[in-house]
């Protein structure tokens, strides 16, 4: 048996990886302790805490996390950070789908993954990706596993491959999200309990197995913790061992290659004040996104003129170090957003940057320091 202080010695974190489309970003590999292991693949929310935090037990770390959930049932876990530079997964559909794809063949061929085994699995932004995006295309490359999707995992939004029978009979598709993790809920109007909803719904009009767990008194934020748990009860319902095929007689004049085919279980699962002026980007122009900042002690303010041309979501990503804070705002116009009071206070005293993204381009930048004393704004 694999000692878990050589297992510790091989786990990888933040590996960089360059995809043939030319998207890059990294990756964390913790190798599982058993022989033919295959892939639990885990994708952050907008602003990827989670993956640049994997020690933190928010997602990846500790007994509960999903590291140890997944490997202590003979699954490599893979956590990778979306290459695009608003650092979300759903945003850039057609580019992330390719890196995805990538890197799931850069990690089988580098870190020696035989099993055809592959889950899923994704929080807000990333659940978005999974079933609006991957699956619809991908789905039918998977040869047997399913997803684990948290905070949303909406109806496909891209034109869908046919899903073949062996897909819908050989995957097996869960929906986490909380009762409390609605558009009422949430500063952004994100409904993730309606996404999740008509995602399950429409996969299962598809004849996927599904499942849905809808936790009670639990908002976007409160689910955050809860995903390893949640997915180690959903391997646990639904996974089947990687199948041995059948041997078949040699004839004499060839040797036939069998075909492993999985045998689906419909177990269901039990729950869980001085403004500051932006400095913009070379591509943006100065009259169109202008930004001001007016800092308080733990928050700041970021006002954003949004010209009538720009898409109609604007991510605001404010960084110190690791740490960072992710704002969306909707519509074009003067936009205001308050970093540091929903998703962790910032620090006082402390300079942090800033980037203004639409479109998938950076339109503004620049930075900020907090005030030393004062209100908790």
């Amino acid at each position: 048996m694999t000692s878990s202080r050589a297992i510790a010695a091989d786990i990888k974190q933040f590996v960089p990886f360059t995809a043939s489309n030319g998207a890059s970003s990294n990756y964390h590999f913790y190798p599982a302790s058993g022989s033919s292991a295959g892939l639990l693949v885990y994708l952050d929310g907008d602003g990827q805490y989670g993956h640049r935090n994997p020690s933190q037990s928010y997602a990846i770390g500790g007994g509960s996390g999903l590291a140890a959930q997944t490997t202590s049932r003979n699954l490599n876990f893979v956590s990778v950070q979306t290459p695009a530079s608003d650092q979300t997964w759903w945003s850039a559909c057609t580019r992330n789908e390719a890196y995805l794809t990538d890197l799931l063949a850069h990690v089988r061929s580098t870190h020696g993954v035989t099993s055809q085994e592959v889950w899923l699995t994704g929080f807000s932004g990333g659940a978005q990706f999974i079933t609006q995006c991957y699956l619809p295309k991908r789905a039918n490359t998977l040869a047997f596993g399913g997803t684990v999707v948290f905070g949303g995992g909406g109806k496909p939004n891209v034109g869908v491959t046919p899903f073949t029978a062996d897909t819908k009979a050989n995957l097996a598709l869960h929906w986490v999200t909380g009762q409390n993790d609605t558009a009422a809920n949430s500063s952004e109007r994100y409904d993730a309990l309606g996404y999740a909803k008509a995602g399950h719904s429409y996969y299962t009009s598809q004849g996927f197995r599904t499942w849905a767990t809808w936790v009670p008194g639990v908002n976007h934020d409160q689910i955050g913790g809860k995903f390893g748990t949640y997915t180690g009860i959903a391997l646990d319902a639904s996974r089947k061992p990687q199948p041995t095929p059948t041997p078949t007689p040699t004839p004499t004049t060839a040797t036939p290659r069998p075909t492993p085919t999985p045998t689906p279980t419909t177990a269901t699962p039990r729950p869980t004040p001085t403004p500051t002026t932006a400095t913009p980007s070379p591509t943006a122009n100065p009259r169109d996104w202008a930004v001001s900042v007016t800092p308080g002690r733990t928050s700041a303010e970021l006002t954003i003129t949004v010209p009538r041309n720009a898409e109609r979501r604007t991510t605001v990503r404010v960084t110190s170090g690791r740490d960072q804070w992710t704002v969306t705002t909707y519509g074009t116009g003067t936009r205001t957003v308050e970093v540091g009071n929903r998703g962790g206070r910032l620090s006082p005293d402390t300079t942090y940057s800033y980037r203004v993204v639409n479109d998938d381009r950076t339109r503004a930048e620049g930075t900020f320091t907090t005030t030393s004393s004062g209100r908790h704004r």
